[in-house]
């Protein structure tokens, strides 16, 4: 069953689960434990981590600065462990932030992926000046890490979820 068939499940509104404020460098192979992804500094990470029968995550993003502004995110998983999480890239999105506002910050309306897993069957939606989103099935992982890797300095970006079961 594909994601496009999403529309068939209970769908939840979109909660914002953190923001970044600077730019991480990627993670190297020896840094991607719970040890070392826990140790980042919290205003330059979002960790999210899916509640037991989320089938599907849809991502947005916001960002308080200006039109046309490029911002890059790296986004890992992991799966539950009884032991240490750890963690894989799963995709990199080039986000690029338009006009729609909400509140005091624009959507990002164009979701790029340059690196994706397609284990988890995502799919990105791009609306010029309008909400850009990247839905990705969950496959049984649970704990997913957003990081930028090109931040636009002193602006937030902020991640948003819905989860879909």
């Amino acid at each position: 069953m594909g994601i496009e068939n999403a529309s068939f499940y209970k769908a939840y509104e979109f909660e914002q689960v953190g923001s970044i404020a600077a730019a991480t460098a990627a993670l190297a192979v020896d840094k991607r434990d719970s040890v070392s992804v826990d140790a980042l500094t919290v205003a330059n990470r979002v960790l999210y981590e899916a509640p037991d029968g989320t089938g599907i995550i849809d991502i947005r993003h916001r960002a308080n600065g200006a039109e046309n502004d490029s911002i890059v995110v790296n986004l890992y998983a992991a799966r539950k462990s009884a032991e240490k999480y750890h963690y894989h890239l799963i995709g990199t999105l080039a986000l690029l932030q338009g006009l729609q506002d909400s509140t005091s910050e624009h959507f990002i309306d164009s979701v790029t992926p340059s690196v994706e897993d397609p284990t988890f069957e995502a799919v990105e939606f791009i609306a010029s000046d309008g909400i850009g989103h990247y839905q990705l099935k969950t496959k049984g992982y649970n704990k997913f890490l957003f990081i930028t890797t090109t931040h636009i300095s002193g602006k937030l970006l902020y991640v948003d979820i819905a989860r879909i079961e």
